[in-house]
């Protein structure tokens, strides 16, 4: 079958074992742990890189492709930042980064209403127009009621009802057409998900269940000893049945496969207007004639062995070069060979001859090469990913001038604003996709406030809103800035604008402009606070000039 196929295709051409190997490796589990000390590089330069990518803030902003969709820009705006805090995307977009690091790759995939039930047109958006307009029922509100059984068969904590999502998804749950070099030429894709018996035998989504059995078990169950159990003496919610979620483009249809079933459980039309598979995915290190790239961390994994191997000789050395001895037992009874092996201080230890041929001290020598390869192989490290010691939050010891300093960190930003670069796209088209299923599946009105909160309320529904638009990701500092920096710049904007002609022909045009920046800034400033120090440097400044603009917009004379 071609599922066996494409996972064949991953085993081999995704390097799936060096997968695992990878993900044990960061999470600090390497093999003999107990006759080894580890030098943990994988996780250490995969900490240090991620925060130099990711957006801290994630927020996008909208252009309209044509003239005709210009006044729902501010809503389509709006409605694509709640959502992007709402699903919690920067999570997932941590958890993919992290995949693309050890895996080489990372996935995103959506869903609308249903973890299990696939992107098809099957329940509609029934939130009344009548509702909204009176509750002002906000985005996530969807009614309860669509659910005709009290069995709570979804558990996922960020898919609601009613509301698409995204989530990130294990690249060894990703199954692709065999041969395919990227996404966009691959005829087929399917999703791999494990799932209760129990909740599929109930799922009214699913046909053909008769004779379903589930093929694997929870962690801690012994799955052999299970298994050869009556049926009847088994557990549904231990029981686990997997699913292979199936997206066909030739045929145009989504099925679910359980495994070693014959029958599928789903096999319906996939008529969604979504460019592409419900998915995106992620990569940095991409070559044109592979669909699976080589991840940073494979890159070094010859490395980390050797780094581990070499720290754990170099411990071994150390052992061995420890200060040793040797006695005459014709001089030295045995009490006096423990006194003399003690940490007692000034010991008088009694010698039947000359002391200086009873006893002798060695200290081997310790050979300085294996620091120095130790010192070669993390060179080697930082070449390769092109990584130096500051972005590992080291002071680079060969920095020699400021303006050597400042060439390497423009290269340095260089590299890390390229992927930032490919991580904007990824999230553009998350936002794409996002918008894609809205504009299908919001048929009732939902309602949003405009203006970052402080504006009206708008209904809206997915078909008004409808329409091409240009999605540019809002890039942000990598670093939060301090609430001190904060004020500092907000006062240093207020002063700028107070500076401008127009506002400085009105008193009331500059407390407004105040007002407003004390409004934007509110989470930041005490808000009347702000007001009254700046109402009174303008005073200040009025008085040494020895007037104060009139409120008419004429200015007042001195």
């Amino acid at each position: 079958m071609r599922i066996d196929l494409g996972e064949s295709f991953r085993k081999e051409k995704g390097r799936e074992a060096t997968w695992k190997k990878l993900r044990r490796y960061y999470r600090n589990e390497f093999p003999n742990m107990a006759n080894i000390i580890p030098v943990n590089i994988t996780f250490g330069i995969g900490r240090a890189m991620l925060p130099q990518v990711y957006f801290r803030t994630p927020s996008v902003s909208i252009r309209a492709r044509k003239e005709q969709f210009q006044q729902n820009v501010p809503l389509i705006e709006a409605v694509d930042n709640f959502l992007l805090k709402k699903l919690r995307v920067k999570e997932q977009m941590k958890l993919i980064l992290t995949d693309v690091y050890t895996d080489g790759i990372g996935l995103l995939k959506f869903g609308y209403d249903s973890l299990y039930h696939g992107v098809v047109p099957e329940e509609q958006d029934q939130l009344s127009f009548f509702e909204s307009q009176m509750t002002g029922t906000p985005l996530e509100g969807a009614i309860k009621e669509l659910r005709k059984d009290d069995d709570t068969l979804e558990y996922h904590d960020l898919v609601s009802e009613e509301m698409p999502w995204a989530l990130r998804w294990d690249p060894m749950s990703f199954v692709v057409e065999p041969g395919v070099r990227d996404l966009d030429s691959a005829q087929w894709c399917a999703f791999y998900s494990l799932r209760p018996l129990e909740d599929v035998l109930k799922d009214s989504a699913y046909t053909n269940t008769k004779d379903l059995e589930g093929t694997r078990v929870h962690r801690g169950t012994d799955q052999r000893e299970y298994f050869s159990r009556r049926r009847d003496e088994r557990d549904p919610q231990i029981e686990l049945v997997e699913l292979y979620e199936i997206y066909d483009k030739r045929e145009k249809r989504m099925m679910v496969y359980a495994k070693d079933h014959d029958k599928f459980l789903r096999n319906e039309p996939w008529d969604i207007p979504m460019e592409g598979f419900p998915c995106e995915i992620l990569h940095f290190n991409k070559t044109g004639d592979d669909f699976y790239p080589v991840s940073d961390a494979q890159y070094i994994l010859t490395q980390q062995d050797e780094l581990n191997d070499l720290r754990t000789h170099e411990a071994e050395h150390r052992r061995t070069a420890s200060l040793k001895g040797a006695y005459d037992v014709s001089k030295i009874d045995e009490e006096g060979k423990e006194r003399l092996a003690s940490g007692e201080v000034l010991p008088l230890i009694g010698v039947d001859g000359d002391p200086h041929t009873a006893v002798a001290f060695f200290r081997p020598e310790m050979s300085r090469d294996l620091f120095a390869v130790d010192e070669i192989i993390q060179s080697d490290v930082r070449q390769m990913l092109g990584f130096s010691r500051n972005q590992e939050g080291e002071f680079d010891v060969d920095r020699r001038t400021a303006t050597e300093a400042r060439i390497v960190q423009q290269m340095s930003e260089l590299r890390t604003d390229e992927r930032r670069d490919m991580l904007a796209d990824f999230l553009g088209r998350t936002v794409e996709k996002l918008n894609q299923l809205i504009f299908h599946f919001w048929n009732s009105p939902r309602a949003i406030q405009l203006g970052g909160g402080e504006g009206d309320w708008t209904t809206f529904t997915g078909t008004e809103i409808k329409g091409e638009y240009q999605i540019e990701v809002i890039p942000d500092s990598l670093l939060p800035l301090s609430r001190k920096i904060e004020k500092a710049e907000a006062r240093e904007l207020a002063q700028t604008m107070l500076q401008m002609p127009i506002v400085q022909a009105s008193m009331s045009a500059q407390m407004e402009v105040v007002k407003i920046l004390a409004k934007a800034h509110r989470e930041i400033l005490d808000e009347e606070r702000f007001i009254a120090d700046i109402q009174l440097s303008l005073q200040q400044m009025q008085q040494e000039v020895g007037g104060a603009p009139a409120d008419n917009g004429a200015a007042g004379g001195a």
